[in-house]
């Protein structure tokens, strides 16, 4: 595990990015997300977006 304030995944990142990017994004969202769709409580309801990704599926 990296130890706090290790910025070695960012460059590793950085350093990927233009080969991440476009295989990240030419994932459908229905392929992404589809096995959870069904999960969440019906309205009203709270939930909480981590935001751990791209923002390419933020509405």
């Amino acid at each position: 595990m990296a130890a706090s304030g290790d910025t070695q995944p960012m460059f590793w990142y950085d350093a990927q990015a233009k080969t991440l990017v476009p295989r990240y994004e030419a994932v459908r969202p229905e392929a992404l997300h589809g096995w959870w769709r069904d999960l969440p409580p019906a309205a009203p309801a709270a939930l909480l977006d981590l935001g751990a990704g791209s923002g390419r599926d933020a509405d």
